[in-house]
């Protein structure tokens, strides 16, 4: 089917757009705070060093119990969400597999079914994320600092599945290869002009 291609290309580019919206919300003594996967990956040096910043110990005596509480609880939360970008693996899959789809202006079987393997991959890891999630932070005995996942990662189930399906009709139905097209034969010429008659006989 030829829109499957598209279709493809389509949802790779939102799974690409979800690295670059807001992955999660941590919420701590009423300080909201949206991060994107590229920010908790590689956009927060600064903030990672800021954190993680040991004052003297006399500034440390006078930080109040609250505000050393958050501090810590946004040390723990920014190491455990650190490698957010690698769920975004898949969705590079599936867009290298729709950009080749589109430069071949075909999608063969082979190309569907890693598409539609890699979408159920996202889906898969967004799963994991939105349930594994609660269990491990609960395990790191956060205090009052609650995390909620964004768009940017319920991006990696709509990407996920479209994807997914797309690859699955593909591999259904592949698109034919193209028929090598057979350049015509030039034009024939104008027939022969005859003779001109010659001199009358006599």
């Amino acid at each position: 089917m030829k829109a499957t291609k598209h279709v493809l290309f389509a949802f790779a580019i939102i799974g690409v757009i979800g690295a670059f919206v807001p992955f999660a919300q941590i919420k701590s003594r009423g300080i909201t705070l949206e991060l994107t996967a590229k920010e908790l990956s590689l956009g927060l040096e600064s903030v990672h060093k800021a954190i993680n910043y040991q004052l003297p110990s006399i500034a440390e005596a006078r930080i109040p119990p609250d505000l050393k509480s958050a501090r810590d609880d946004a040390r723990l939360v920014a190491q455990a969400l650190k490698f957010s970008l690698a769920l975004y693996i898949p969705i590079a899959i599936i867009m290298l597999v729709a950009v080749r789809a589109q430069w071949r202006g075909q999608l063969t079987r082979g190309l569907a079914v890693i598409g539609a393997l890699a979408g159920l991959a996202s889906a898969a890891l967004w799963y994991v994320v939105t349930y594994a999630l609660d269990y491990g932070l609960s395990e790191i005995a956060l205090k009052r600092t609650t995390i909620v996942l964004q768009l940017g990662a319920h991006i990696l189930l709509v990407a996920g599945v479209g994807a997914a399906i797309a690859g699955i009709v593909g591999a259904i139905r592949p698109e034919l290869e193209r028929a090598p097209v057979t350049p015509l034969p030039p034009p024939l010429g104008p027939p022969p002009m005859p003779p001109p008659p010659g001199p009358a006989p006599v």
